[in-house]
């Protein structure tokens, strides 16, 4: 059972890979059909379908840059659980990092994979009141699964001004997706990539 589970994961990065560029291909296409029934006149629906491409090819090239980055934790839950599962799913949030645009998405990331083991929360200190108010955080707090510490996780300058991160970090602390809150706020993206996270991590 282990050694399917394994198998299984081995290839997630291949696999997410494969889920953008199909999402992107599937949008293009939904663009295409929209500027052909409207002959280039401006309308919402038009507007949002760029907006999406847009955001999509932006997360593949932060994923592109990102992956392999080795991340700085030293806190003992984190090897531990890495230890046991080979894979984790990281909420990391940098300092002031739950602001009002992302309240909302912040909440249903850890409503959606806080019954996960795999689940984890890394945190800056400035954020401990707001996770305190949120209901599936409490059983979190006491299983030890939010970790504040107020050194960076990783450095990169493609990423200094994104401040809440949903991680996938394999067993050598390797970073294997990144998704921004940003990104995740878009119902569609949320969706699809949530979903697949909460079946196979």
């Amino acid at each position: 059972m282990n050694q399917s589970k394994s198998k299984i994961r081995i290839d997630i990065s291949f696999i997410l890979f494969l889920i953008f560029l199909i999402a992107s291909v599937a949008l293009s296409f939904n663009l295409n059909e929209v500027n052909k029934k409207l002959k280039n006149k401006p309308t919402q629906e038009k507007g949002y379908l760029e907006y999406q491409i847009s955001m999509l090819n932006e997360v593949f090239l932060l994923n592109y840059d990102l992956n392999g980055t080795v991340v700085q934790s030293n806190s003992e839950i984190v090897d531990e659980y890495l230890n046991k599962y080979k894979e984790l799913s990281v909420l990391y949030l940098k300092q002031d990092a739950c602001s009002e645009c992302y309240n909302r998405t912040i909440r249903d990331v850890i409503k959606k994979l806080s019954n996960k083991e795999t689940f984890l929360i890394i945190s800056h200190p400035t954020n401990k009141t707001y996770l305190e108010g949120i209901l599936e955080t409490k059983e979190l707090f006491s299983k030890n699964k939010i970790i504040f510490s107020s050194s960076n996780l990783y450095s990169n300058s493609s990423t200094s001004h994104i401040n809440s991160v949903l991680l996938i970090i394999g067993s050598n602390k390797q970073i294997r997706l990144y998704l921004s809150m940003d990104f995740l706020k878009d119902d569609y993206f949320f969706n699809v990539y949530i979903s697949f996270l909460e079946n196979n991590i």
